[in-house]
């Protein structure tokens, strides 16, 4: 399934020593791994519906943002590269049917040609939030951070609040500008036509800085040669990368999360470092090779150092990806489980659950009006009353085979397994309790209160295959807490 990466190129500093430059290069390189070629092979994953869908198509047509490098680009030969080129490619030697490019020359035109019915998908689109009537995304395939760009001679601001009212560049109509403004309100961003030339405007003094995400910033200074640039910090608005389908095509986005849910942890560490690669700044000193022979002993002795270093890097490397995993499934806000551990993790469960004959209780949360909540003491009081509910839920529900899940804005999904339906009530009672006793000091002396409606539904014994749709029963029965005043438990 895809995983959350968190990364940019970066070299290390110049090797005096040919002989240990050569060195590097020839055992650094082998552990490089190439892009994945997955063999032809059925779609046994996608049912009789999906398959139909599928016959009666004969191309499907991507449009694609022309300069987003090292995620993706269109090359001088008019084609599609990049990490999500690659994934594509995956995508449609899986499902059999040929993704054709529709060549755009910016991510605006892309968006344009989509409207227009011109292509049937776009690749690199992000959560926002909001819903277009156009067109649908699919669940999310890559997790990035956006970073933001400043002079060298800028004074270190590590905090981008510092800074919004000095003109920052971002691309024209990227996703993120909306998550920019809603997070840190009236941000002086400078629209640009794209990456290249924010990134030169902020080198040439015109812009105070550039935001854009990390391993694209990255690939166009080392493109442009832009050395007086550096990274001045992190923009603290996690970017999801969905890809976007038109509206009228509610089958294709399936099929494509259906998909993307195939490729596993190897195959995206090798898309990934196809593209996003350790550069090294190496300068081979061939006099010093030839005038010193004593460079062949050394050798030796620099081949069982760095394979050593590389096992090390190795080890770390296996650690970081488990890290990735984790995070992958969890919100970032609350540290509950989100929305892919529901898709994808969660089946797998409750599939053994139904073996092993445990009992299956589902519940939906609601805060109540978080709305007005929000409204009224702002996003960032919201923010903290989200995350002291999710610590609550986490004491009250503590077993191992108890997830809590965060559904989307105020609402949460509670899965409990082998747990007897007296147990799973008073849980939710308790809950119910100490939520409505939670209370949030402000510095102006004000006290934040707020309650919680629970709708739940309990199967005595798992079911053999997970529906989401059993999400929607429980849903009616928090519709019923709702009407019946709020701050209680039905089921």
């Amino acid at each position: 399934m895809p995983k959350k990466y968190y990364c940019a190129p970066f070299r290390i500093s110049k090797l005096k020593q040919s002989f240990l430059a050569v060195l590097c290069l020839t055992f650094f390189s082998s552990y490089i791994p190439v892009s994945a070629t997955p063999q032809p092979e059925m779609a046994s994953y996608l049912n009789a519906d999906d398959l139909s869908f599928l016959s009666n198509i004969k191309v499907i047509r991507k449009c694609v943002d022309p300069n987003r490098m090292p995620l993706e680009g269109i090359n001088e030969s008019s084609q599609h590269v990049g990490v999500i080129a690659d994934i594509l490619k995956f995508v449609e030697q899986k499902i059999g049917i040929p993704i054709k490019l529709v060549p755009t020359n910016s991510w605006t035109e892309s968006l344009e040609k989509l409207k227009a019915r011109e292509c049937d998908m776009i690749t690199s689109d992000a959560v926002t939030g909001a819903s277009l009537d156009y067109y649908q995304q699919t669940v999310p395939f890559l997790h990035l951070r956006n970073a933001y760009i400043t002079r060298n001679s800028s004074p270190f601001e590590l905090d981008f609040s510092a800074i919004i009212d000095k003109p920052i560049g971002i691309p024209k109509n990227y996703p993120t500008i909306k998550l920019i403004k809603a997070h840190y309100g009236n941000v002086n961003l400078v629209e640009v036509e794209d990456t290249d030339e924010g990134l030169l405007k902020v080198s040439q003094g015109e812009l105070y800085a550039f935001t854009g995400l990390l391993p694209v910033c990255g690939y166009s200074m080392q493109k442009q040669g832009l050395t007086n640039l550096k990274v001045a910090g992190h923009v603290d608005i996690p970017v999801a990368m969905v890809m976007g389908v038109r509206s009228d095509m509610p089958q294709l986005v399936q099929i494509l999360n259906k998909t993307l849910a195939t490729i596993d942890q190897r195959t995206y560490n090798q898309f990934l470092s196809h593209w996003i690669k350790i550069e090294y700044d190496v300068k081979v000193d061939w006099k010093f090779l030839a005038k010193y022979l004593i460079a062949i002993i050394i050798i030796a002795g620099a081949i069982l150092y760095w394979n050593r270093k590389l096992g090390q890097v190795n080890r770390k490397l296996d650690k970081a990806n488990a890290e990735l995993m984790r995070l992958n499934e969890t919100d970032t806000l609350t540290k509950m489980k989100n929305r892919n551990f529901l898709s994808y993790k969660l089946p797998e469960l409750i599939k053994l659950a139904n073996r092993n004959h445990l009992s299956l209780g589902i519940a939906m949360l609601d805060i109540d009006h978080f709305k007005r909540l929000n409204d009224t003491f702002g996003h960032a009081v919201g923010d903290k009353c989200l995350t002291a509910f999710a610590d609550k839920v986490h004491e009250v529900f503590r077993r191992e085979s108890d997830w809590g899940i965060r559904y989307g804005g105020e609402e949460f999904v509670l899965i409990c397994l082998g747990v007897p339906v007296t147990e799973f009530v008073q849980g939710l009672e308790k809950l119910r309790r100490e939520v409505a006793s939670l209370s949030l000091q402000l510095e102006s002396g004000e006290k934040v209160v707020y309650t919680v409606s629970i709708g739940y539904t309990f199967h005595t014994i798992a079911p053999k295959i997970w529906d989401e749709n059993m999400i929607i029963e429980a849903d009616k029965k928090l519709y019923q807490a709702k009407s019946a005043g709020r701050n209680c438990v039905v089921g």
